[in-house]
């Protein structure tokens, strides 16, 4: 089985190195999905629309703690700390502006995504809807808040949970899930060191971002980054604030470009032990 695993691999990274290395236009290797929907329904995810902030699972005293750090910080917004999401970056996480990307289906048998599919699968893209300049957010990442006790990444095997936890998220929601740190809130505050926010379940088009398979060809195959900022927003008519996940142009990005990121090393290693478990949904 190892052998067989190390095979694959092979012949992923031979031919994800082929993908990368040439140019191909778009319609060679990928195709617009005509309703997103779809394509969320195939992960059995719920398409968020308006707001991408659910903050329904997080705990009392976290929500408490979210809405005095929203008062404090309109007392005092220079020494808050965390950059505000402003202007667009702004309108996109509310949802009066659409992301610059939609989604692909990929169509070529040797983009790495789809290769590692099940052929009874259908493999998804993020691609740019307009020219992107470097800096500016491409998406928010979108989705579901959780403390970083409820996501539980520190298990030796990552999303293998207590299940009798009510409040735990889950399982496989950690492959899906930014982590956020909270020390850039400069402010004194009693909110978990780490908040996630997953998009196992319900989130946006940022979640159809695929990750860098070829390391070796260098930063060139990642052109977005998440950067964190802080967002106001009202949940059952209090006003609080939250941090959230933007994917930004690391950059210049061309219309019809994939946008690509990077999943880091974790993202792997849980993925890995899912597959010699036999766990991986």
């Amino acid at each position: 089985a190892g052998e067989a695993a190390l095979t694959t691999l092979g012949f992923l990274g031979k031919h994800a190195a082929r993908f990368y290395g040439r140019r191909l236009h778009s319609d060679e290797v990928f195709e617009m999905v005509e309703d997103e929907l779809d394509a969320f329904a195939t992960g059995n995810c719920e398409r968020m629309d308006g707001i991408q902030v659910d903050v329904s699972k997080l705990k009392p005293e976290v929500l408490d703690e979210l809405a005095r750090l929203e008062e404090e910080r309109l007392k005092n917004p220079k020494g808050f700390g965390l950059e505000m999401a402003n202007g667009y970056e702004n309108d996109l996480c509310s949802g009066a502006v659409r992301p610059k990307a939609k989604v692909y289906e990929i169509k070529d048998t040797f983009h790495p995504a789809r290769y590692y599919s099940r052929p009874d699968e259908k493999a998804y893209a993020l691609l740019a809807s307009e020219d992107i300049k470097e800096g500016d957010p491409v998406a928010i990442y979108g989705g579901c808040y959780w403390d970083n006790a409820q996501m539980n990444f520190q298990q030796p095997t990552p999303g293998v949970i207590d299940l009798a936890a009510e409040d735990a998220a889950p399982p496989g929601a950690d492959l899906y899930a930014y982590e956020i740190p909270t020390e850039k809130i400069k402010m004194k505050h009693t909110l978990p060191k780490y908040m996630c926010v997953e998009s196992l379940s319900k989130g946006g088009v940022a979640r159809f971002a695929n990750d860098c398979w070829c390391r070796h060809l260098g930063k060139e195959t990642v052109n977005v980054i998440p950067v964190n900022k802080w967002f106001p927003f009202d949940h059952e008519g209090r006003k609080m604030g939250i941090p959230v996940v933007l994917l930004v142009a690391s950059h210049k990005i061309e219309e019809g470009e994939e946008i690509v990121s990077d999943y880091g090393s974790g993202y792997w290693r849980g993925v890995w032990k899912r597959l010699r478990t036999g766990k991986l949904a």
